[in-house]
């Protein structure tokens, strides 16, 4: 193997293992909040996240993208100085404007979240640092430094984890846990900005590049926001509807279903340069073949993921939260995982429409679907609660799917395997029939249930023969070219 497939295969190792702790973190948080501060308390923090996920990206400006997109082909240091402290200096300004808005409607924000006035004081402070922090980590992965990228995001990761932890369990309550949380994003930020300074330095920039890392990141903005939107949106209108105390039995149930994203993350890593190498160099049935593939072993991962989670959903929800919550809320996660895979199965096909450089389309369907999103969820919350949020999200996400699928293959299509995806859903049926028998009602026999349903369902692939000889091939050279197709 190549030194070049080496370092490839050890940056894929680093950064599934960087989203592997981003989730673990999130299921950490879960039973711990929800057992010791109990249900509103997890209602409000699930808010003020949510809230920092959408407000983040949108304070970015898409900068963090032309960092990318500009420092890895700089070779002059002064040149990448000025794009990366345009980009902060930039986003100070607006984490300024966004704390001065959240300091003028602080009580009319407080009282929708049903919090105290003091953590939505904070909340622009941790927005600010959650966006620095997210600029500084690009400029990592812009420089290729992938070994600090991936040391600082775990850094980042285990600062959280152990302050939120040490703060509920010192007795602090939802306060000291938020606190916690913007004493640990401050922390990961002095460290990584140290880093940082020793390796590029220092300077006053003229912003002479602003225009150009503008252009190329608005765009990329306009999807991105929108995405998260439709992510987001609905946990506003369940607090908006229905109460915080919803959004307390909604949110786990939507974080459990929501799993299924960390399946698409590595094929997403993967997919992206090697289709835009083979579609640089005019290798279009190299780029066909590999979408095809990466399709199929997506959905071989997740369809059985999401029938799994959909069967256990109650008795995970049981275990890692409260019986109340699996109560008002079990049923949640089957439509959000369901929509998460049709998310999956989009980005794959949308990597067509980034390859013409059709990505405004892209961002004008995240568009269309955040609207839908909102007037599906307006329409259904009210009568049907947040049943009704799910199924929105569910609508939308297929909505999207199918709309990108469609302008996709307007530019040029792949040959499906519809047979082979006949068989995968088959074989996750009788997999979920297997560990529906079992019925786990404590942490080892959920193990137990989880490795009965691999080995049936890895079974049943092999007997119906999910996957040709050239397709076990295919898998093992991709494996063997760490990842690169």
């Amino acid at each position: 193997m190549s030194l070049v497939y080496k370092k490839f295969t050890k940056n894929v190792g680093l950064i599934t293992i960087v989203n592997l702790l981003v989730v673990i973190k999130g299921i950490i948080f879960l039973p711990l909040i929800t057992k010791m501060l109990g249900v509103l308390n997890y209602g409000i923090w699930a808010q003020l996240l949510v809230t920092v996920s959408l407000l983040a990206p949108i304070v970015r400006l898409g900068l963090t993208n032309s960092i990318v997109r500009f420092v890895a082909a700089e070779k002059n240091n002064e040149e990448i100085k000025e794009g990366v402290y345009s980009a902060l200096f930039l986003i100070v300004v607006l984490s300024a404007a966004v704390f001065l808005c959240f300091l003028i409607f602080i009580n009319p924000i407080a009282n929708f979240f049903q919090s105290p006035t003091i953590l939505v004081g904070i909340l622009p402070i941790i927005i600010f640092l959650e966006c620095v922090n997210m600029t500084l980590l690009s400029t990592f992965q812009a420089l290729h430094q992938m070994k600090k990228y991936s040391f600082f995001m775990i850094l980042l990761s285990l600062a959280e984890i152990i302050c939120v932890v040490a703060a509920i369990y010192l007795g602090y309550g939802l306060q000291g846990a938020v606190f916690a949380l913007l004493l640990a994003k401050f922390t990961a930020f002095l460290f990584t900005y140290l880093d940082i300074y020793r390796t590029i330095g220092f300077v006053l920039p003229t912003f002479h590049l602003i225009r150009k890392y503008l252009s190329f990141g608005m765009p990329t903005l306009l999807s991105n926001a929108s995405y998260l939107a439709v992510a987001s949106i609905d946990k506003y209108l369940v607090g908006a509807y229905l109460g915080t105390l919803f959004v307390g039995y909604y949110a786990p149930a939507y974080s459990l279903g929501n799993f299924v994203t960390f399946l698409i993350i590595p094929i997403s890593f993967v997919l992206f340069p090697a289709v835009s190498k083979s579609y640089d160099e005019g290798k279009i049935y190299e780029v066909k073949t590999k979408l095809r593939y990466s399709l199929k072993y997506f959905l071989v991962i997740s369809i059985p993921t999401v029938f799994g989670i959909s069967v256990l959903s109650g008795q995970i929800l049981t275990l890692f939260t409260t019986q109340e919550i699996s109560l008002h809320a079990f049923f949640i996660t089957p439509l959000v995982a369901f929509s998460i895979l049709f998310y999956g199965a989009s980005d794959i096909f949308s990597q067509i429409l980034t390859l013409v450089k059709k990505t405004k389309t892209v961002g004008y369907i995240w568009a269309a679907s955040a609207i839908l999103n909102i007037f599906l969820n307006i329409f259904l919350i009210p009568p049907f609660g947040i049943l009704g949020a799910a199924v929105a999200a569910l609508l939308t996400y297929f909505v999207s799917f199918a709309l990108i699928w469609y302008y996709s293959f307007r530019e040029f299509t792949f040959a499906i395997d519809w047979l082979s995806i006949i068989k995968i859903l088959l074989c996750s049926f009788a997999m979920s029939l297997a560990i529906w028998q079992i019925n786990p009602h404590s942490f080892l026999n959920l193990i137990y249930s989880v490795i009965i349903g691999i080995v049936a369902y890895g079974f049943l692939a092999i007997v119906t023969k999910v996957f040709s000889k050239k397709e076990y091939n295919f898998l093992k050279s991709m494996l063997n070219k760490g990842g690169s197709f």
